[in-house]
């Protein structure tokens, strides 16, 4: 089964010390120990001051399994200070302060069909989202209508996106 880890490490402290642990080495470990996935998003702040056992053990990790990404600790740093983190692919926020709303699980085709189908799987046929009229006819697609009402579609999409976000967070 494939597993999504999410974490972001190393950099340095605004007062100069390394954030390089005993846990950062472990976190890494971790890639070896589950093997490859779709998509663990890792991140190094990275900066060429960090430890240099700390370096060569994240090229060795990033080789085996190409699950890291970098990120530059000083820009970070001057942004979003030293308690950042990332979340998912590549969005500095400050740990606690700030919060990343991901839509990259949002299908936009899907919703699209949903907007010319009236709500409507195309496959199933089950109704999915009520209240919404489907282009009628049988002949060539409007596009100012069909976008009219993918814009509709997409405004469902998003309350429905936000009002999950709210319950699970």
């Amino acid at each position: 089964d494939p597993y999504w880890a999410t974490w972001s490490d190393a950099g340095f402290g605004d007062d100069g010390r390394t954030l390089v642990t005993k846990t950062s080495f472990r976190l890494l470990q971790t890639l070896r120990n589950l093997g490859p996935a779709p998509e663990p998003n890792i991140t190094i702040f990275w900066d060429e001051s960090l430890p240099e056992g700390y370096k060569e053990f994240c090229a060795a990790i990033s080789i085996e399994t190409s699950s890291i990404q970098y990120e530059s600790d000083e820009q970070i740093r001057e942004h979003w200070g030293d308690d950042a983190a990332i979340a998912c692919c590549v969005s500095p926020m400050r740990v606690g302060k700030q919060m990343q709303f991901f839509g990259a699980r949002v299908n936009a085709a899907k919703s699209l069909l949903y907007a010319i189908n009236g709500g409507r799987d195309e496959m199933s046929g089950k109704q999915i989202v009520t209240g919404h009229e489907g282009v009628q006819g049988d002949g060539p697609l409007d596009f100012d209508e069909v976008w009219a009402k993918y814009e509709e579609m997409l405004d469902w999409v998003v309350g429905t996106y936000v009002e999950a976000l709210n319950i699970i967070h």
